[in-house]
């Protein structure tokens, strides 16, 4: 469904808001992936290195993907990025495994890995799961499935956590519907180790008005949840959903819809979990766009949205959720002959259209998945194939 609506979008886009440019960056492969398995976007982690997930099931090879991490060299010996494979998926006796996702791993100061997979299990529809590091270097580490996610009507959902005071918050593809939810995982009384953690349902999305295939959820210092809908909204186009916890225990939380996307040349199809600003306003993308959605002012109850920027021609679909450093957005648009690395920034006079600065531009490649911006601006993301030797995906790094 996605891919028809990108498609979609794409053919009906109006003309760019801003002039966008090329900036002289410095762009290098830190790592040639080699295999059936390829790279789905980097998290990043402590001192700099950096974790994700691949996706298998390519071929008949039996690859079911597997959790990486990158570890930098050290500073100044001229050393090459390594690639340590942390565990590997086989999709047998409980255990998870990966296709083609959107897969965000979180990352403790210990080094403790929390992720989903969208399939396998115990019930073949996905796992969340936990990494334990090994106590020394170079041990094995150790997988507990916390949690396998129902039968389905959606097989092979995006699914997706968040880490909040040691309860992990996230979105699937199934539920009662097929259209989605919202969960909360929480350890049992004592964490005895192998002991299932506790789900909770707290929203099931119907498919309709309410929004449907949840693609990412951010929590706010008021404790509410808030997150895009890839389908669903007003006009079936998708949609930005706010949750607030019930009143009463154990009692699905409120939804609210804040903004459903009309489609065309406002977008439609929201990806990746929202940025939530100081001030309470969302930053998000579309399938074809980057916006904002700013609080009600008192006395109100309708969010405003504007339209930061829309791609178009070779730009048209925007394959990252964005981040977000120093009030600039980075992300990445593909169409089917390579893609961008883009930079928005807003308007000097604080009024007026962004501008995007295309940061490098990669031919006969794809990215796919979470790209990271580090606190000296250089940004790091993977491709599904090319540009290297192998063809295989790689991990890069631009430095402004």
């Amino acid at each position: 469904m996605k891919e028809v609506r990108l498609l979609a979008f794409a053919a009906a886009l109006g003309a760019v808001l801003a002039s966008s440019s090329t900036a002289q960056t410095k762009v290098r492969m830190l790592y040639e992936f080699n295999g059936q398995d390829v790279p789905l976007g980097v998290t990043a982690g402590p001192n700099g290195v950096l974790y994700g997930i691949t996706g298998g099931g390519y071929d008949t090879s039996g690859a079911f993907g597997y959790v990486f991490e990158l570890q930098p060299p050290v500073p100044g010996s001229g050393g090459a990025w390594t690639e340590t494979v942390l565990h590997t998926f086989t999709g047998q006796n409980g255990d998870g495994s990966n296709f083609v996702s959107f897969p965000i791993p979180v990352v403790t100061t210990d080094r403790t890995i929390y992720g989903t997979t969208n399939s396998g299990g115990a019930n073949g529809y996905g796992t969340v799961f936990e990494l334990q590091p090994p106590l020394e270097d170079g041990g094995a580490w150790t997988e507990t499935i916390l949690y396998s996610f129902p039968a389905s009507l959606n097989p092979f959902s995006e699914s997706n956590v968040i880490l909040v005071n040691g309860v992990l918050y996230g979105v699937w593809g199934g539920g009662a519907y097929g259209a989605g939810e919202v969960f909360k995982l929480e350890p049992p009384p004592g964490n005895p180790p192998g002991v299932p953690w506790v789900e909770t349902t707290l929203y099931e999305f119907t498919g309709g008005s309410d929004g449907a295939d949840p693609f990412g959820i951010a929590m706010g210092h008021d404790g509410k949840i808030y997150g895009l809908a890839d389908g669903g909204g007003s006009v079936g186009e998708g949609a930005v959903f706010e949750l607030t916890p019930s009143t009463v225990t154990g009692a699905p939380w409120n939804e609210k819809v804040l903004y459903s996307f009309p489609g065309d040349a406002d977008g439609g199809g929201g990806i990746g979990p929202p940025i939530i600003a100081s001030d309470g306003s969302l930053y998000g993308a579309t399938a074809t766009t980057v916006f904002k959605l700013t609080p009600p002012e008192s006395g109100a109850t309708a969010w405003t949205e504007t339209l930061l920027y829309s791609f178009t021609g070779n730009q048209s679909l925007l394959r990252s959720p964005i981040v977000m450093r120093n009030g600039a957005i980075y992300g990445t648009a593909a169409d089917f002959y390579g893609f961008d690395v883009y930079k928005l920034e807003p308007p000097a006079a604080g009024s007026g259209p962004w501008t995007e600065t295309v940061l490098n531009s990669f031919q006969n490649s794809y990215p796919w998945g979470a790209i990271v911006v580090n606190k000296q601006g250089a940004l790091f993301g993977t491709t599904l194939d090319g540009p290297g030797v192998l063809n295989d995906g790689v991990a890069y790094e631009i430095k402004p």
